[in-house]
């Protein structure tokens, strides 16, 4: 199965319908992204019985997030073969409920600032 793009339109039927879905986040501009893109694609063929899904960087906002929020829990670190530039830590999110008041920026600009660009 190819990568599927994840929109407001189709988010939350994607999560809710789907088993198992993984989540790209990734942006144009973002050289390690796009060195990353080809092996996320061949693996999402490899594995048609789960989801891969991609966000666009431009498109999407960003939220500040506290470890001791119901709900968060950091993954277990990872060693993604030497890339540097970005956490190799996953967070997972269960049910999580983030209050809007922690939006970083302005809609849709909110990755700016998370990134440091």
């Amino acid at each position: 199965m190819a990568t599927l793009e994840l929109s407001a339109e189709n988010f939350q039927t994607t999560i809710t319908e789907n088993d198992f879905v993984i989540v790209d986040f990734w942006a144009p501009w973002c050289g390690p992204c796009r060195s990353f893109a080809p092996t996320y694609e061949a693996v999402s063929e490899k594995h048609p019985e789960i989801v891969f899904a991609k966000v666009d960087g431009e498109k999407f906002s960003a939220f500040i997030v506290e470890k001791n929020d119901p709900g968060v829990s950091p993954g277990k670190e990872e060693h993604k073969l030497g890339q540097r530039g970005s956490s190799t830590t996953p967070l997972l999110l269960a049910d999580a409920k983030i209050p809007k008041d922690r939006l970083l920026g302005e809609i849709g600009k909110g990755h700016l600032i998370a990134f440091n660009v």
